[in-house]
């Protein structure tokens, strides 16, 4: 009983094209992936991020600044 029935034909026809239909979708999601990760390097990656002469660094200290001293704590004990 080696004779493969009409079903089983369709069935193994039907397993090869998925098979290969799947193969092609891999390739296309490992392109896909390729060319998004390029894309978000180009637009988020470090030379989009660069600062102009007169802009400070986020770790910078301006001394000039309103904010470079810390308010004290006010005694209100002291004020009564």
């Amino acid at each position: 009983m080696n004779t493969l029935t009409e079903l089983e034909k369709k069935l193994m026809k039907q397993i090869e094209h998925l098979t290969i239909q799947n193969e092609k979708q891999a390739k296309q999601i490992e392109q896909l992936i390729n060319q998004l990760t390029n894309m978000n390097r180009r637009l988020f990656g470090t030379s989009s991020e660069k600062n102009s002469q007169g802009q400070l660094s986020f770790f910078e200290e301006d001394n000039n600044s309103p904010f470079s001293e810390a308010e004290q704590p006010v005694d209100k004990a002291a004020e009564m």
